[in-house]
């Protein structure tokens, strides 16, 4: 399926550290909401809200991601943002993506989390009229529709919606120490990123 035959895709942005089924869930919810043609998985180099290095080389990050969609025809990931390296700015990424594939509608993966202060982010004014926001319930984050503090002609040229998904048990910071601990998160993982990260020894456990 090329970009011309496209109209909806979903975007899924993360830093994929490990990529997780909760990950999957929510690419399968948000497709089936817009009724979507795919999603599009954008592992991040270094996402600037993150203190924290990733554990995992942007290659393997990658790597991992194709893993895990290598048998969904529907899914795909896109490299762009690790190949641009440094900061990974959302606006930017929407910009290159609307040059490369100008038929497409965009809907970009949000938890809500990060969309309560979503008004904060990299040139929001230009980002909310490249795209539309798929928002997903985070634990511990309840859902706010619109944001508090977007001043009201932003909240109402804003495109969003809400998307029901089941709380996942863990996140990839969650999985990783389960990994360095020695314990089994055979059912948090896709097959293929489980048999990954062991043949790449990625997450070793603690002595």
């Amino acid at each position: 399926m090329t970009s011309q035959t496209l109209s909806r895709v979903v975007l899924l942005g993360g830093t994929f550290d490990p990529l997780h089924n909760g990950h999957l869930e929510i690419a399968r919810r948000a497709m089936a909401a817009i009724s979507a043609d795919q999603v599009w998985f954008i592992p991040n180099a270094q996402p600037p809200h993150k203190q924290i290095p990733a554990m995992a080389t942007a290659g393997n990050r990658l790597s991992m991601v194709r893993a895990a969609i290598s048998n969904q025809p529907r899914f795909a990931v896109q490299d762009l943002e690790i190949r641009r390296t440094g900061p990974s700015y959302t606006v930017e990424t929407l910009e290159e993506l609307r040059r490369r594939h100008p038929s497409c509608d965009f809907f970009f993966v949000i938890g809500s989390d990060n969309f309560k202060s979503i008004g904060l982010w990299h040139r929001f004014s230009d980002l909310i009229r490249l795209c539309s926001f798929l928002v997903f319930e985070r634990p511990g984050s309840p859902l706010a529709c619109p944001p508090p503090d977007l001043p009201p002609e932003a909240a109402a040229s804003m495109r969003y919606q809400v998307v029901k998904a089941p709380l996942f048990e863990a996140a990839s910071s969650e999985i990783r120490q389960r990994l360095a601990q020695g314990e089994s998160v055979d059912h948090l993982l896709p097959p293929g990123v489980r048999q990954y990260i062991e043949s790449h020894h990625l997450y070793h456990p603690t002595p």
